[in-house]
């Protein structure tokens, strides 16, 4: 009984350390990020006062700039994400025009469907509902012949 004990909860721990780390942490500020930064390099080449103040100045404007080009990015990225669903939408009503009832009532089965599969798939691989699956690259394998097959698959898209 002790033994099943222990074991729950050294399970019960280790989950949860796994579901802390899997949680989205939040992105530390500029300032914090040109502090960490300078910090770690005063540390490892032993930098005076007035070094270190230079490289915090240039790490700060450096991670300002990258924090307004994030800024911008995800912006544009929400706002295609918005054009895109409304363009499906717009899709949908110009096609459910087009099919009688019954089409539509077996349209609309068929895409439920197909959710319901999308959704079991990427459970299946260890997502979230709501988290985007990101699949590895194609050709990123990491195999013997991975040289091989990648000069194999560019000499085969040259030829044509």
């Amino acid at each position: 009984m002790k033994k099943l004990l222990i074991i729950t909860a050294m399970f019960s721990i280790t989950f949860a350390s796994f579901a802390q780390k899997g949680a989205q942490r939040e992105m530390p500020s500029p300032e914090q990020r040109a502090e960490r930064i300078t910090n770690r390099m005063a540390e490892q080449l032993e930098l005076n006062d007035e070094q270190k103040q230079k490289v915090y100045q240039l790490h700060l404007k450096n991670a300002q700039k990258r924090q307004a080009e994030w800024e911008a990015t995800k912006s544009e990225m929400e706002a295609r994400r918005e054009a895109m669903q409304q363009q499906r939408k717009q899709q949908t009503e110009e096609i459910e025009a087009i099919l009688s009832p019954e089409q539509k009532e077996k349209w609309a089965e068929i895409r439920e469907s197909n959710r319901t599969r999308g959704e079991m798939m990427h459970q299946r691989r260890g997502g979230e509902k709501g988290n985007e699956y990101k699949r590895p690259h194609r050709g990123s394998f990491q195999g013997k012949d991975a040289r091989q097959s990648y000069s194999r698959r560019t000499e085969r898209h040259s030829r044509s």
